[in-house]
């Protein structure tokens, strides 16, 4: 994949837009309105990465745009998911185990630790 600044832009529109998605669905839906988001975001994802593999040719701006950009901004989830499937595809069952782990763990950890230090310190 070659980094160009026409690619920066595409996935800076489609953060914009994915990012404004999410907001607004996250008013919509109230409290379960994340959760909503990140079902929403993987399933969206998992239908493009498929649809573009195996049915419809898109140029790599295109790709960009709509998975890093949109889907990106409305949800890092997805990305985390497909990482994790695609591990779990090459049979790469350990990584995949530790990935997730370390994914939710670490970022539960990282959460508490930052909401304490607020807490405490600041």
């Amino acid at each position: 994949m070659t980094l160009s600044i026409i690619h920066i832009f595409a996935v800076a529109l489609g953060g914009a837009i994915g990012a404004s998605l999410r907001y607004y669905l996250s008013s919509l839906f109230g409290s379960h309105g994340i959760l909503v988001i990140n079902i929403l975001g993987c399933f969206a994802l998992g239908m493009l990465v498929s649809l573009f593999a195996l049915k419809i040719s898109v140029s790599q701006t295109t790709n960009l745009f709509l998975t890093v950009g949109i889907l990106g901004g409305f949800t890092t989830f997805s990305s985390f998911s497909m990482e994790a499937m695609h591990m779990i595809d090459t049979h790469k069952y350990i990584q995949a185990v530790v990935y997730i782990t370390a994914s939710v763990g670490g970022g539960l950890i990282a959460f508490i630790l930052g909401r304490y230090l607020v807490k405490t310190i600041i």
